[in-house]
């Protein structure tokens, strides 16, 4: 569709944010659509493998261009903004080309599969100006400010320990999922989504991490893993793609409980629980509505005026550094000591 500018400077300030979406992936059904909806928002673009995939995902969004070359949509006059939804083992090669091309890129999570890429994209985004965010949209829904107000505010005492959960039972045995050569496995397909909540709710990076886990095909099917802080506090992290479903978040305190109904993918009023002894249980509902659309436009807002993004490149670091510590730690059965953002080559 045709983008608006203003006749006098043409300027990309006056027209929506234009994106091109690399890969059709399936979550691009969940996030092709918020891109397209979002306010000063417009899919410009759609590459694949196969110009028929690309076509037809390009009508349903409204886009005008479909490609069969990821490198051909990385072109300024034709986006602005990239959203990655390839493999996760190939989203530091194309980040990373979209940055040199001086795009801002929205790539879906994790980042990469290990920290020493995620502190490269860092760098090149820094160096060229541009806007990387990870597309961890479970953060863009209030329900989580709300939660961390509750931890700060003392309503369940000092903290003590974290527990998250996230689990599926994976039908596709040929899924990338199920994949070691594409970044498959349960810790960087949902697995990373407690232990970015629990990083996050601390406010900084943990010291070590412990963990078992059981693997097939050469990728963790089920991890149980712990992260402890330097002052004792400790985050249990669970996640299984042979596993029922399972979305759990808690936060347990000196005084009670605070527990998140649906804490990954809430696409409606969220859900908070205050559990405290010989109390009855509180329950607040936070109004919040699709978070890949409020990631969507705080991602424009992030580009248009410097708006804080859902999560910046230093907190995806720290994150990728804790992910990297709970895969190594399962492997070796041994406690790894998290190496430093500046340690990381």
């Amino acid at each position: 569709m045709p983008v608006a500018t203003t006749p006098e400077t043409g300027s990309s300030e006056a027209r929506p944010l234009r994106w091109g979406i690399l890969g059709v992936a399936s979550i691009v059904d969940r996030v092709g659509p918020a891109l397209a909806g979002a306010a000063d928002s417009t899919v410009s673009a759609v590459a694949s493998r196969t110009l028929e995939r690309a076509a037809a995902k390009a009508a349903a969004l409204g886009a005008t261009t479909a490609l069969d070359s990821y490198a051909a949509l990385l072109d300024p006059d034709l986006v602005d903004a990239v959203y990655i939804s390839l493999p996760n083992a190939l989203h530091a090669e194309w980040t990373l080309r979209a940055v040199a091309a001086g795009l801002h890129v929205l790539v879906e999570k994790p980042m990469t599969t290990c920290a020493r890429d995620t502190a490269e994209i860092g760098r090149a985004a820094r160096s060229r100006g541009v806007r990387v965010v990870e597309a961890f949209m479970y953060r863009a829904h209030p329900q989580w400010d709300a939660l961390r107000s509750a931890v700060l505010a003392g309503t369940i005492g000092d903290v003590v320990s974290i527990d998250g959960a996230f689990t599926f039972e994976l039908d596709d045995p040929d899924s990338i999922v199920a994949s070691a050569a594409l970044g498959g496995g349960a810790l960087l397909d949902v697995g990373c989504y407690p232990v970015d909540a629990a990083i996050w709710l601390r406010g900084r990076a943990p010291l070590s991490a412990v963990a078992v886990a059981s693997f097939r095909g050469g990728v963790d099917r089920t991890l149980a893993g712990v992260l402890q802080w330097d002052d004792g506090v400790a985050a249990r992290v669970f996640t299984s793609i042979d596993a029922a479903e399972e979305h759990a978040f808690r936060v347990h305190g000196t005084l009670g409980v605070l527990c998140l109904e649906s804490p990954w993918t809430c696409a409606g009023p969220g859900v908070l629980k205050l559990r405290r002894p010989g109390v009855p249980e509180q329950v607040t509902v936070i109004a919040g509505g699709d978070p890949y659309v409020a990631q969507a436009e705080r991602f424009v807002r992030h580009v248009r005026d410097g708006h804080a993004p859902t999560i910046d490149p230093d907190e995806s670091l720290t994150t990728a550094l804790a992910t990297d510590a709970l895969a190594q730690a399962a492997r070796a059965g041994t406690t790894v000591t998290l190496v430093t953002p500046e340690g990381v080559a």
